[in-house]
């Protein structure tokens, strides 16, 4: 399981900021990630294009893993799938 200071450091590794605007929402999950109210549980391929003139978009998640959000990114190496990363709160 990845915790709270390891997802910024992946972030930063894959330059998600080199290839999209930052947004409130994602300024959001990084201070949420550094006050260790959520944490980065997994991140996963999805079926289905997203541009990559979009910083994606997050949505509200209640399952298997817990309560949180999913943030959708585009994939910068593949049309086909985009990335999905599963962000749950602490309990």
């Amino acid at each position: 399981m990845i915790r709270s200071g390891d997802s910024i450091t992946m972030m930063e590794k894959w330059n998600i900021e080199k290839h999209m605007e930052e947004n409130v929402e994602t300024k959001d999950i990084r201070d949420m990630l550094h006050d260790g109210k959520i944490y980065e549980h997994h991140t996963s391929w999805a079926r289905g294009y997203l541009s990559r003139k979009t910083d994606g978009y997050i949505e509200a998640y209640s399952g298997k893993f817990g309560k949180g959000f999913k943030a959708h990114k585009p994939s910068f190496t593949t049309t086909q799938f985009h990335t999905v990363t599963y962000y749950i709160y602490q309990s």
